[in-house]
């Protein structure tokens, strides 16, 4: 047994209930016409029923009057109607399908056949003489069968003609999917049930229930649901939007419009990221250098937007911040849509990095196109430390003591002395004085005094060894003068490369001690034995320009500790 009307007298058996609404004191039952054998759904209105309203039998007057002028395939027919004890009931056709309001899963090529199937009935409708508005469009009242087949039900509220369709004394339709002027119980139009199917349409593609449609309507009554669909083309976003824009103009303005612009969009169409370079190093010339690095971006699929953000991926030696502020690495912008191509600028801050050091970092750029970030490893090398290299110009002073040496040696077979004591010191004045140029007159005079009479002292001692020496010839006198002359342009281009390290007063003395180490040598090989003079010369001489040539390594190497030392609170690599 069950507690099913009996309506075997108006030639209907009840087989199940489809549905009800207790407060409203309506039930829809699926039943069999026993005289056709077919199936129908009998929509039983129960007004003597506690809570419900009589009046409502203007409603169910009205949906018998608009069903009787329809013919559609997507709207059940009106079949018959009649009284009962308690109440009214309405027969129509059986469809075997489920309302929108039954949770299931669409994808959103299926939601956009449903739309297509809904515009076309919508379109139906406000081509009728007068045009029919049904003012309750809401997933309720829409049947999809399982291959898609869409019913719209439910013509209680709607209105027939603009004179209808003006203000009335009463606010008809369901919250969340009445259009503002309807709300606002204003003038009514064709775009009214664009808002509805847009609503229910939102809901289908954010999985959104029918009776939480509110909590994404925002202040100014729009429904934000973008965020909740990163996965279809900006074209089927932006159909949605138009469709439930607030103000009626802003919509399509009928049913007709709106299909239109549906049916060439594509809506699972998914972005793609093409990227200039999917990696990139650099490398600062200066301490503290900002580099920019620009990184193009392109979406080359149509009708989809490109939608992302940078981020920095985690390092230890990085400290802690946000995902959207890294200490030393930046983006401009960090956020963005796009349709087509985008620049974005990597702004490098090496501020906070160590000197002469190679930071290898990952960049994250999370899209919509895919669902994992691509990874964009970066390589930045800082600048050298802030430390000069002096280095002493070594072939320069080995040229210089060879030369010396040289002509030590033949000195001693001269007899030219006084033509090589003469020659030394112009040489020496020559030089000396260029490099000295730009110094005072009183500097320069005394630096080029000294040095004259320095080599002249050198020449001199030299030759003075030779006194008693025999005479070797023209050919011996010939060396000499070529050996003085070499010394001397050697002498010159010494200290003119160690001026640019050491600066003037040091390259003299370097080069002249050089010089004269050269030439303590050479006698010493020329007489074949060591006197206590010549080893004093050779070390006074000798000894001081190599312990230059060791301090400059151990002097620089001990700024570089103390430098390393002052890095220790900047950021590890």
């Amino acid at each position: 047994m069950n507690d099913f009307p009996d309506f075997s007298a108006n030639g209907y058996k009840i087989i199940r209930e489809l549905g009800h609404n207790r407060a409203g004191g309506r039930v829809t039952y699926l039943a069999v016409d026993q005289q056709r054998q077919e199936s129908v759904a009998i929509k039983q209105f129960q007004f003597a029923t506690s809570g419900s309203d009589w009046s409502a039998y203007r409603a169910v007057e009205r949906e018998i009057e608009v069903l009787q002028q329809l013919n559609h395939p997507g709207i059940p027919k009106y079949l018959n109607s009649f009284e009962t004890a308690d109440g009214f009931c309405m027969v129509q056709e059986y469809k075997d399908a489920q309302s929108l309001a039954v949770p299931r899963s669409f994808e959103a090529d299926e939601v956009k056949e449903l739309a297509i199937a809904a515009l076309n009935i919508l379109v139906y409708l406000q081509t009728r003489t007068p045009l029919v508005i049904h003012r309750d469009i809401k997933p309720e009242n829409i049947l999809v069968s399982d291959l898609l087949t869409l019913y719209l039900v439910d013509f209680g509220f709607a209105k027939l003609g603009s004179e209808d369709v003006a203000m009335s004394s009463m606010v008809k339709g369901t919250m969340g999917f009445m259009p503002p002027e309807q709300l606002l119980n204003r003038q009514l139009s064709a775009a009214s049930d664009l808002y509805g199917l847009g609503a229910t349409l939102i809901c289908l593609l954010t999985g959104t229930r029918s009776v939480a449609i509110a909590e994404l309507v925002d202040d100014d009554y729009r429904i934000q649901f973008k965020h909740l669909m990163p996965k279809v083309s900006w074209r089927w976003i932006e159909w949605l939007e138009t469709m439930v824009q607030p103000h009626p103009d802003s919509r399509f303005p009928d049913a007709a419009t709106a299909l239109a612009a549906l049916e060439p969009i594509y809506v699972v169409r998914t972005p793609e990221v093409h990227l200039s370079k999917t990696h990139f190093t650099a490398t600062a010339s200066t301490l503290g250098e900002q580099i920019t690095h620009t990184l193009s971006i392109r979406n080359p699929v149509p009708d989809t937007r490109l939608q992302g953000k940078w981020q920095v991926a985690p390092h230890r030696q990085d400290p802690p911040h946000s995902p959207d502020a890294h200490a030393w690495i930046s983006f401009s912008p960090a956020h963005f849509k796009n349709n087509n191509r985008l620049d974005t600028k990597i702004i490098i801050d090496t501020r906070q990095l160590r000197a002469n050091q190679t930071y290898k970092r990952e960049l994250l750029l999370e899209n919509n196109g895919i669902p994992n970030p691509i990874r964009i490893p970066v390589e930045i090398t800082t600048a050298p430390i802030p430390i000069s290299t002096q280095k002493l110009p070594y072939s320069s002073l080995g040229l210089l003591f060879l030369a010396a040496g040289v002509g030590g040696m033949l000195a001693l077979h001269s007899i030219a002395t006084p033509i090589a004591i003469a020659l030394s010191g112009f040489l020496a004045w020559a030089g000396l004085s260029k490099l000295a140029g730009k110094q005072g007159f009183v500097v320069k005079f005394l630096l080029t005094s000294v040095a004259t009479t320095l080599i002249a002292a050198i020449a001199g001692f030299t030759l003075g060894m030779a006194a008693g020496a025999s005479l070797m010839g023209s050919w011996a006198t010939a060396g000499t003068l070529a050996a003085t002359a070499v010394t001397g342009v050697a002498l010159i281009l010494a200290a003119s490369g160690i001026t640019k390290e050491f600066g003037l007063q040091i390259a003299t003395a370097l080069s002249l001690l050089t010089a004269a180490s050269g030439i303590s040598c050479g006698i010493a090989l020329q007489l074949g034995f060591w006197t206590p003079l010549l080893i004093a010369a050779a070390a006074l001489t000798g000894v001081p320009v190599i312990g230059v040539m060791v301090w400059l390594p151990i002097r620089r190497s001990r700024l570089k500790a103390k430098y390393r030392r002052s890095e220790q609170h900047l950021i590890a690599p």
